[in-house]
């Protein structure tokens, strides 16, 4: 991946965190968190990472984003002065997820021992 890929996908996900943390209208937001964006090889397309601590709401809070992804790219394209804002797709961070199901899993079994 370019050095310029990795370095605008970092700006997205900064400028949406910041977006999440000041000017999110749905006190849900504040338990999610961003984790990466990356970015389709033309740039058009951004996929959104998202960590959410309290996995029974991940689906509420998946759908929440969803219908609110015009807003956080409207906020974005301010944010950035872009020629062309990426349109966004939010998924679940797996990988945060299955490492937090590792660790867990890891530390009962430390505590059988």
């Amino acid at each position: 991946m370019g050095h310029q890929l990795e370095r605008f996908q970092e700006e997205i996900r900064r400028a949406l965190s910041e977006i999440l943390e000041f000017e999110a209208r749905d006190p849900r937001f504040e338990i999610a968190t961003i984790t990466k964006v990356r970015l389709s090889p033309d740039m058009h397309y951004a996929t959104v990472f998202l960590d959410f601590p309290d996995e029974g709401r991940r689906d509420e809070l998946l759908k929440l984003f969803e219908q609110d992804r015009g807003f956080f790219r409207s906020q974005l394209a301010k944010r950035l002065n872009l020629r062309h804002t990426p349109e966004l797709q939010f998924r679940e961070d797996e990988e945060l997820r299955w490492a937090r199901r590792i660790d867990e899993l890891l530390r009962n079994d430390k505590s059988k021992s």
